[in-house]
């Protein structure tokens, strides 16, 4: 792309430039354009009224960083580099307690699915008119008998099983919010899950950025507002799948390090804790 790029610039220069005896300023004009696209300055509609500097100070603290939109004064970059301290700061925070409370509700819902299975277990060895017998050594059912006592602090889900949750929750988002930016945006289904996991993950590269252009395929203002809520929710859902991911690889990690007796003091190895503060059951080693 790069040389096609650079063979039709040259073609360009070419054409306005030789048949020409006064100074050719094409050089000045394609510098001229791209200050003005990369500003946000030659965009058509305007990107710093109210909805467009919502999405501008979402993408600054959540370190997404499109680039689309940039201050261009110097009052605006001091402004940033202050707001970015703090809202940074805090949508870490946010992110946390997000992660915090999304992994405690599946934690709710893994423990009512479990306490449904040993119910109809229970009614299952009951109709057969036997004595009922608890599989009180099988972890999956009343691991250390606190699944049949009650509390919540007694029978904590599976790494595992949190992850996958949240695998299958973080695809279906992506794969959801792919279709509607590859029907408003006209991209390929490919190019629109290429910035969804770009965007969802923070990186930003700002190759492909959305509601970038007249939208005629929705309200404008919808989906301003509605793609501001998929990156948000993407942001959060994202960040709860690669903490737990990393905890996922880091029992991997462990698995193979003693597979292959490795000696040395490891904490991760010497004793079993709740993962992160958030509630866990460690694997079976």
């Amino acid at each position: 792309m790069r040389t096609e790029f650079e063979i039709s610039l040259a073609r360009y220069r070419r054409r306005y430039c030789e048949n020409s005896s006064a100074p050719c300023d094409f050089d000045d004009l394609v510098t001229l354009i791209r200050d003005g696209t990369s500003s946000g300055i030659a965009s058509p509609r305007e990107r710093f009224d109210y909805l467009g500097s919502l999405f501008f100070s979402a993408t600054v603290i959540s370190t997404i960083g499109f680039g689309s939109s940039t201050p261009r004064t110097t009052g605006g970059r001091v402004l940033t580099i202050v707001y970015g301290v703090v809202g940074c700061t805090s949508c870490v925070l946010f992110f946390n307690l997000f992660l915090e409370r999304f992994v405690t509700a599946l934690s709710y819902l893994l423990r009512y699915f479990h306490e449904r299975k040993i119910q109809r277990r229970l009614m299952k060895n009951s109709s057969a008119s036997k004595p009922v017998t608890l599989l009180i050594n099988n972890e999956d059912y009343c691991e250390s008998a606190s699944s049949c006592e009650g509390p919540m602090d007694g029978w904590r889900p599976s790494v595992y099983k949190v992850f996958f949750c949240l695998f299958s929750i973080s695809a279906l988002l992506i794969s959801s919010a792919a279709l509607i930016y590859s029907h408003v945006e006209d991209w390929a289904y490919v190019e629109a899950m290429y910035f969804c996991f770009i965007s969802f993950a923070t990186i930003g590269f700002g190759d492909y950025v959305s509601n970038q252009k007249d939208v005629t395929k929705m309200n404008g203002d919808l989906y301003r507002f509605l793609n501001f809520a998929l990156l948000t929710l993407g942001a959060c859902c994202f960040y709860c799948l690669f903490n737990v991911s990393s905890i996922v690889v880091r029992q991997f990690l462990n698995f193979m390090i003693k597979k292959m007796d490795v000696k040395g003091t490891i904490c991760c190895l010497k004793k079993k804790r709740r993962y992160m503060g958030l509630g866990l059951r460690p694997p079976k080693e």
